[in-house]
């Protein structure tokens, strides 16, 4: 294979990849796929499923053809020379190389310039990064730059930020976690997303989730500390707040309530006692 037909095939690649993850908005996956040669002679870009796979024989090419001409991009971007369609080439560089090696800060910078000229938007590179993270579930750039569009979208917004935002920051946490044990990179941007996206009112409702979640996650994750941990800093939060008797008092309320399902009965809190020692309601009644 000639330059400039390694050229061209690494440009009809990332633009092929772009493509997809512009149509398809629930992609949950992107994976490297060992393949020495290209043994059938076709496109080495996979697509089935929502995941995305990329034959190993032709990143090299790839990879190497947007190093070599991001810094070529970047310059003109910087100077106010890059045409429309030269943008959406420079983009398409940043994707590949990104994607095959989340790991260079220089290349999410780039990403960052392209935000803050508006040439790129919040929402597409919010679901990119996510992308991202499916590949390498503890790449701390990729973590770093989804606090920074985080934060631009908090002020977007006018400090008023959605349930629903942080619903999907957890759920991307939890993607990471899962392909990664002990993955204190998405758990620490759990906690982040605790303290910098949630308002006051927010905090006692998540708070309780959150609970319930490390009590899912601790059971069905035995061998992994990490989890232990995040729950110890919850707890920890209860008492900063002061939900911690709100909480205390819900869990009461949900034993009880399971004790006294078969029974039927309604007790006042006085009355409980009595009725686990096996009293009768007369006795109850004469108690008071």
């Amino acid at each position: 294979m000639t330059s400039t037909e390694g050229d061209d095939m690494s440009n009809r690649i990332l633009r092929t990849i772009k493509k997809i993850i512009e149509n398809d908005r629930n992609i949950d996956e992107f994976g490297i796929i060992p393949t020495p040669y290209n043994l059938k002679n076709k496109s080495p870009v996979l697509y089935e499923d929502h995941c995305i796979g990329l034959e190993s024989w032709c990143v090299k090419h790839v990879y190497n053809y947007a190093c070599s001409n991001l810094f070529n991009h970047y310059q003109q971007l910087k100077k106010g020379k890059l045409c429309f369609t030269k943008v959406s080439d420079f983009n398409n560089m940043l994707i590949g190389a990104l994607l095959i090696n989340p790991h260079v800060t220089t290349f999410w910078n780039m990403k960052r310039e392209l935000i803050e000229r508006e040439l790129l938007n919040l929402d597409d590179e919010m679901y990119f990064s996510k992308i991202v993270l499916s590949h390498k579930a503890k790449a701390t750039d990729v973590f770093a730059y989804r606090r920074w569009l985080l934060q631009r979208i908090k002020k977007k917004l006018d400090h008023q930020i959605p349930f629903s935002l942080i619903q999907n920051e957890f759920s991307v946490t939890h993607m990471a976690s899962e392909k990664s044990p002990n993955n204190y990179h998405s758990w620490n941007h759990r906690i982040w997303t605790m303290e910098n996206m949630t308002s006051y009112n927010q905090l006692q409702q998540i708070i309780y989730s959150e609970l319930s979640y490390t009590q899912e996650w601790i059971n069905s994750h035995i061998s992994e500390h990490v989890g232990y941990h995040y729950r110890q800093y919850l707890i920890t939060l209860t008492t900063k707040v002061f939900i911690s008797s709100t909480i205390y008092r819900s869990y009461f309320d949900f034993v009880v309530s399971e004790f006294l399902k078969p029974s039927g009965v309604s007790l006042t809190p006085k009355e409980i006692p009595l009725h686990f020692l096996g009293k009768s309601n007369s006795h109850i009644f004469a108690y008071h």
